[in-house]
């Protein structure tokens, strides 16, 4: 008759409580955030050109975060984030224009229909380039909140392009390559030099690239992106640390002690154990192996659990490492490759 392992909720229920986790408001919180050196000198040549960077890694490894730790580095408030969809235009990136609400006053002849202007809402890459413009070129365009600021740098995060269909990458090429864009509704173009004499133009012009946003990009490599895209993008790839080897599990354990308090993080060598274990359960649960945030929910769940035998854990601890398996394994299949891990260990070299 095969083992079986009762939880610790099946042994008492009263064991089972809504302990408040810590770690998980910090999760995406910016100062948590280790760069690696490689990844470091990546977002320095980024800034350094004035090219996009683009980021990719499997979900859970800190593509998203990176954008807000890059902003905090360099002092630009939070990022301006625009999440691609697959219904992703060129010019969403940018700004929305409120046809509907438009059309809606002019039925009514209101004096506001007039001007297109009254209808445009700046995105994330639109707004960061107004706010990189001298204040007398953005003035009477920036949102509210922005009036009577001077010109600054802004971090702009395109979350998860490769969702975008496959045009949207080629359609910003020109906007980020020329640094200007179009609003085709009032015929405007951002930074418009025109007007100024040479000596203000090549002020005005020194002031915008000066302040020429930090662009970050995130893909999971859900599809190939453009070629023609890739050449104009500083590239780097965020690799999972291969927990089974000893120098990676301590750089990734320091970055687990960022997020855990002292109550919730183990003692460092039980630490050093049990992220080989999430070493073995990454390399059992092929399928969607788990990241960070799971491993970090997992230690929290273990909390008070003895887990210095865990390289071939008694009954009790077994127990309690299968309170884990919800949060580890997200298919049926790795599910089963994690309960068969705990079952029976083997010890991975």
């Amino acid at each position: 008759m095969p083992e079986t392992i009762s939880s610790p909720a099946e042994e008492n229920s009263s064991k089972v409580t809504a302990i408040p986790f810590s770690a998980r408001d910090g999760l995406r919180k910016p100062d948590g955030y280790v760069l690696s050196p490689d990844l470091k000198a990546a977002v320095s040549v980024a800034i350094a050109l004035g090219q996009p960077l683009l980021i990719t890694g499997e979900p859970g490894t800190g593509k998203t975060t990176l954008a807000a730790r890059v902003a905090m580095d360099q002092q630009c408030g939070d990022p301006l984030v625009y999440v691609a969809r697959t219904t992703s235009t060129a010019n969403d990136l940018f700004y929305r224009f409120d046809a509907l609400a438009r059309f809606l006053d002019a039925q009514v002849r209101s004096a506001r229909a007039r001007n297109a202007q009254n209808y445009i809402e700046y995105q994330a890459l639109g707004l960061a380039i107004l706010r990189a413009m001298p204040a007398e070129l953005s003035r009477g365009h920036l949102p509210r909140q922005y009036f009577g600021l001077e010109p600054t740098k802004s971090v702009v995060l395109i979350d998860e392009i490769d969702k975008a269909p496959r045009d949207f990458p080629n359609d910003i090429l020109n906007e980020i390559e020329y640094r200007k864009f179009l609003v085709s509704e009032t015929g405007k173009t951002f930074p418009d030099f025109a007007g100024l004499s040479d000596v203000d133009a090549s002020e005005a012009k020194r002031i915008f690239n000066t302040n020429w946003p930090i662009i970050i990009l995130t893909s999971n490599a859900e599809k190939k992106l453009p070629e023609a895209f890739l050449r104009r993008c500083v590239y780097y790839h965020i690799e999972f640390p291969n927990l089974l080897k000893e120098d990676e599990r301590g750089a990734f354990a320091k970055i687990i002690a960022e997020r855990l308090d002292d109550k919730e993080l183990p003692d460092p060598k039980v630490l050093d154990k049990l992220l080989e274990f999430f070493g073995r359960v990454r390399l059992r649960a092929a399928e969607k192996p788990p990241a960070t945030a799971e491993m970090i929910s997992s230690i929290h769940m273990l909390a008070g659990a003895k887990l210095a035998g865990i390289e071939n854990p008694d009954n009790d601890l077994k127990a309690h490492l299968m309170r884990t398996v919800p949060i580890l394994a997200k298919t049926k299949a790795d599910r089963n490759e994690l309960i068969d891990l705990i079952k029976n260990p083997v010890k991975v070299a």
